[in-house]
């Protein structure tokens, strides 16, 4: 999977596919386990609506024809994207086969001898039919421990195929009577890591609803992987190369809709509004620009603006801090002292060394943190990585270790993401769930802090008032947070989606109020009742008018020791004033000087609010007595 460009939005659009089967003891939960696929699909139908589903059934004496032959492979619906007809035969069957078992067990009467590397051929092709999928899931459901694997070497090749083309695969083995033996499938996923995804059910206790619904409904939680680099803890030759592969995921974030297509109503129906773009010259519409010549500005501190071509951005982006390709850098400089440290292509995680915890400061991290774990298929399935750490894990696992039991964190440097500047990170380590937080540090100037001279030690002693401190933590109490819940808050950004969408299909008009966010949004309504109640407050007007008054005797002292203006300002007289008209030298003066030369002449010469102004009445004024 190609890295997107920064300025492209990268959408996740799922293949998931249930490959179940058919056993005795499976068949008297089938509905069980179809209703909670039902559940999934409706609950996805809503947040990912892009994404699809298939369900087959494998271990059939009957082979659907499109599936290949004596596979032993049948379907209740193929891979397609989520829509009413699947979830329409979806729910038929669960009402049949609550009402009539035996007519499930007609339409897919079982076999007893699957042929597993003729399923895994099918399933595979019907995952590159789906080719809008960029994520496709293999959700495999048995209680068989013991299957018949008549050509070992072929099925072991199909289950390489999947992992070459990083196909997940998530087995949910139940457990009957005796425990599941993992032994054969072990076996089977030698070459690939699809045994760590073992999910493992129990048939026979009671909670196997509970159990085969959670499970499934897992599978709409995406792990919003951020990045994927390699943590470097010692590189060169003498350093032996000690590494690990890592991924960071995403703890919190809030939904968007990203509107892909504009749409519009007609009288036959919803359509898709088509656009082009093409760039012109001033107001000659059919003097077409060749977008090579576009170049893109970046305003800097000083209001100036600079402008870079598509090759010089691309040059920035490759070559920035020497982390890019080196082989044109060489070739223009000629032989080059061979380096024992060459530079890291990124994306990379360098270590820089170890403090204590005490020294962390957390009130810095004003950015949503990262979550950190091993990436346990030791970057082979990261297409942003040219190599990755063996044994990444059990690296990971005894560096966690190590930092917990030494009350220390890390200090990181480098980029993590293809195309992104290098920056100084903590990794600090976190107890629930077991991994790091990445805290990117702050640069000095984006730190939030009180003026210089409230923090000096004199000022600090005169100033040290105990009662604005438990004024402080009384606000605070009051208004603390004990835990937050996303589940309990609905997003308004669906629901009001979801709104729109609902009035425009059944051509329903909406009122202006309706659309106000405020209408809409719990969580701004919440805002703005805490902001108005705080302002009744007493503590909170207290603190608020003792820090005004700390900052207006700052601001008094300060104008007081400012010196005087060295160079007096000049009356403006009219000779001074006829020789600037004369010749046009008005850059001298300014808006003040000017009013005061006004001033002089009422209801003679026009007042005015610019200096352009001014300017103009002065001239018309000596142009009159010229």
């Amino acid at each position: 999977m190609e890295d997107e460009q920064p300025d492209k939005q990268y959408e996740i659009r799922e293949g998931i596919v249930f490959l179940i089967e058919l056993t005795p003891s499976v068949k008297s939960h089938l509905v069980d386990i179809l209703k909670s696929i039902g559940d999934l699909i409706s609950q996805l139908i809503i947040s990912c609506p892009h994404n699809g589903v298939g369900i087959y059934f494998y271990n059939c004496a009957k082979t659907n024809r499109k599936l290949g032959k004596r596979s032993g492979l049948n379907k209740l619906f193929r891979l397609n994207d989520i829509n009413v007809s699947a979830m329409k035969v979806l729910n038929a069957i669960i009402d049949d086969t609550i009402d009539d078992f035996e007519n499930f067990t007609s339409q897919f009467p079982i076999d007893d001898n699957p042929r597993l590397d003729l399923v895994l051929q099918a399933i595979l092709g019907e995952f590159q039919r789906g080719k809008q999928y960029n994520v496709k899931k293999l959700v495999w459901i048995t209680d068989n421990d013991c299957p018949k694997v008549e050509n070992k070497e072929s099925t072991r090749s199909f289950l390489s195929d999947y992992d070459q083309f990083k196909y997940q695969i998530i087995p949910i083995f139940m457990d009957t009577s005796k425990e599941f033996n993992i032994d054969v499938y072990k076996d089977l996923f030698l070459q690939t890591g699809y045994i760590n995804n073992l999910i493992r059910i129990s048939l026979v206790k009671k909670e196997f609803s509970n159990q085969i619904r959670d499970s499934i409904l897992r599978l709409k939680e995406i792990k919003r992987i951020q990045f994927a680099c390699n943590l470097i803890l010692s590189d060169g030759e003498m350093g032996g190369r000690f590494g690990c592969s890592i991924k960071g995921y995403t703890l919190y974030d809030h939904e968007t809709i990203t509107r892909s297509r504009n749409m519009y109503i007609s009288e036959s129906g919803p359509k898709i509004v088509k656009t082009s773009t093409k760039y012109s010259s001033g107001d000659l519409q059919d003097d077409q620009i060749d977008s090579a010549k576009i170049r893109r500005g970046y305003e800097l501190n000083n209001n100036t603006i600079i402008h870079f071509d598509e090759d010089q951005l691309k040059f920035m982006k490759n070559y920035a801090f020497h982390h890019g390709g080196t082989e044109e850098i060489e070739d223009s400089l000629g032989e080059v002292e061979s380096d024992d440290h060459p530079y890291t292509k990124t994306p990379y995680l360098k270590l820089v060394g170890f403090r204590k915890m005490g020294n962390f400061e957390n009130y810095f991290n004003c950015k949503n943190s990262i979550f950190v774990s091993a990436d346990i298929q030791n970057g082979r399935t990261t297409s942003s990585l040219d190599y990755g750490y063996t044994n990444s894990f059990t690296t990971f696992a005894s560096l966690y270790q190590s930092c917990l039991k030494l009350n220390k964190y890390m200090i990181v440097f480098g980029c993590i993401k293809r195309n992104s500047s290098p920056y100084l990170y903590s990794l600090v380590p976190n107890h629930q769930p077991q991994g790091f937080l990445l805290i990117k540090k702050p640069w000095l100037n984006e730190i939030r802090c009180l003026p210089e001279y409230v923090m000096t030690e004199e000022y600090l002693k005169k100033q040290n008032d105990e009662s604005l401190s438990e004024k402080f933590i009384k606000i605070i109490n009051q208004y603390y947070l004990s835990s937050f819940k996303p589940s309990d808050w609905p997003n308004p950004t669906l629901n009001y989606w979801y709104k729109i969408l609902k009035y425009e299909l059944l051509q329903n008009s909406i009122s202006p109020q309706d659309k106000l966010l405020q209408n809409n949004d719990d969580m701004l309504k919440k805002r703005n009742f805490l902001n108005n109640d705080i302002q009744n407050v007493k503590e909170f007007n207290f603190i608020k008018s003792q820090l005004n008054k700390i900052g207006n005797t700052y601001t008094v002292k300060q104008n007081n020791a400012m010196p005087p203006n060295k160079k007096p300002r000049l009356e403006l007289t009219e000779d001074v004033v006829l020789t600037a008209w004369n010749k046009n030298e008005w850059n001298y003066f300014t808006v003040a000087q000017l009013k005061e030369f006004i001033n002089k002449y009422p209801n003679q010469i026009k007042k005015g609010s610019t200096k352009q102004e001014l300017i103009d009445n002065i001239s018309d004024f000596l142009s009159k007595r010229t």
